[in-house]
């Protein structure tokens, strides 16, 4: 009798150091995810792609020291592109945190600026504004007319099938009008153009930077100023500016031109307007 009430107390008493050591990891893991999403610096590109993102993480790699630059990190949230930018990436919602919380770690700890250019975490950035307090946000865009041409190059909505890692209009992924490939591409500019500013629009001036792409590539002082922009501080070394990079072997040589004037009027005034207030 004195052995069965020893074993069961033995049993008992391995049931609870498992629950208290369970409570206890609990409570310091939700202690540590709260300290990384309030003190780790981290530095979201977003974009369109086609618009020298590639470019841009290797002009970090080869100037800044102290950051993670991520620019195609796994997983890439490419499959469900449309389902996450029409809403399914609320502020609330943990995607990117846990998609990314390996990466991130990794970065807090050896303090470290964590860099994501990746083009699919732009449908994320409601979540990742909400999530991370130090957040700084740089929105690198491209000439309309110039994107349609690479993007048309790389075959973007060129037949009916479905691709996971575009957005559509409607959760459904279908097309309200009967848009051409060329008018699709514009439309991809025009509405993911909008969603960077109308998600980054609360953003403190401070933490936020427009640039053209084209500057970027001309421009040492613009690579320097978004280097600074990344870095927080002045960099007083040359630049190394890398090889363009990840341009089209077959770039597209037919018309880009547009005869859908709704469509164009909308994507000539959101242009102008990024021209202004941009570096």
């Amino acid at each position: 009798m004195v052995d069965t009430l020893l074993y069961i107390r033995r049993i008992l008493n391995k049931i609870i150091h498992r629950q208290i050591v369970k409570d206890v990891k609990e409570i310091h893991f939700h202690e540590f995810e709260r300290n990384l999403c309030n003190n780790l610096e981290i530095v979201l590109v977003c974009s369109t792609g086609r618009c020298g993102t590639k470019f841009f993480s290797e002009l970090c790699g080869k100037n800044l020291k102290n950051i993670d630059c991520e620019h195609k990190p796994y997983p890439e949230f490419a499959y469900n592109q449309n389902y996450l930018f029409h809403g399914a990436a609320a502020a609330e919602s943990r995607y990117f945190l846990v998609g990314r919380m390996e990466s991130l770690s990794y970065a807090y700890f050896q303090n470290k600026t964590y860099v994501e250019v990746s083009t699919k975490s732009t449908v994320l950035l409601k979540e990742i504004i909400a999530t991370f307090p130090k957040l700084k946000v740089i929105h690198l865009w491209r000439d309309p007319r110039e994107f349609v041409q690479s993007s048309m190059s790389r075959g973007y909505y060129k037949n009916t099938k479905i691709s996971e890692s575009r957005i559509y209009p409607s959760k459904g992924r279908k097309w309200k009008n009967d848009y051409s490939q060329l008018e699709k591409c514009y439309w991809n500019w025009l509405e993911t153009n909008r969603f960077i500013l109308e998600n980054s629009a609360n953003l403190d001036l401070s933490r936020l930077l427009s640039v053209n792409s084209s500057s970027m590539f001309k421009s040492v002082k613009v690579m320097r100023d978004m280097l600074e922009f990344v870095n927080d501080d002045k960099i007083d070394h040359e630049i190394i500016t890398p090889k363009k990079v990840n341009s089209n072997a077959r770039p597209f040589s037919g018309p880009v031109d547009c005869k859908n004037e709704e469509l164009m009027t909308a994507v000539n005034q959101l242009s102008n307007f990024l021209v202004d207030r941009s570096l």
